[in-house]
């Protein structure tokens, strides 16, 4: 699988998954957008940098933690959002990985998250930009990707048990089970 199949939504859908604020930054793409961290990174997302909140700085590389990451350093912010969607979006992520997803769903419906067209399509976007996990495609993913498709295999089961009625399935996931299923 290519790098480009993970980028499938708007830059804009992005964004919203990341950031709150209405101001919406159009860089060439987003993988630029999030490694040049010198030139265009918003601002918000190098504060949390600085803060050690979503991410580290490794030499020119901006490394995104997945949920568990978060998690385990005690980074993740409110379960409802109320600072960024990626909180709400990491929340359920990590109570899906570390207890089940019955427990995420629980979640969802405590913060009201199944009824915010916000949430819902910044979690589009993640699922849309996450490496997929080896279950969905019969292959592991690249040695850094592991913990980040496992962030995908377990939102991918949410949005399959509880919210498949108002979030898509991922068009790159698609497009992968398309391409392997022409292989063989």
């Amino acid at each position: 699988m290519t790098p480009s199949l993970w980028i499938m939504k708007p830059r804009s859908v992005i964004h919203k998954a990341v950031c709150r604020s209405p101001v919406i930054h159009k860089p060439p793409c987003l993988t630029e957008h999030v490694t040049s961290a010198g030139k265009c990174v918003r601002k918000d997302l190098v504060r949390a940098v600085k803060l050690g909140v979503l991410a580290e700085k490794k030499s020119s590389d901006l490394i995104l933690w997945d949920s568990t990451t978060r998690a385990t350093k005690g980074k993740l912010g409110a379960p409802d959002g109320t600072k960024s969607w990626i909180d709400a979006i990491h929340h359920c992520a990590h109570r899906a990985r570390s207890i089940d997803l019955n427990a995420a769903k629980q979640l969802l419906d405590d913060n009201g998250l199944a009824n915010s067209p916000v949430f819902l399509t910044a979690l589009e976007a993640v699922l849309e930009v996450l490496p997929l996990s080896a279950r969905y495609t019969g292959f592991d993913p690249v040695k850094a990707a592991p913990p980040a498709s496992s962030d995908f295999e377990a939102l991918e089961n949410l949005r399959r048990l509880a919210l498949a009625e108002q979030v898509p399935a991922p068009k790159q996931l698609e497009l992968v089970l398309a391409e392997l299923a022409e292989a063989s």
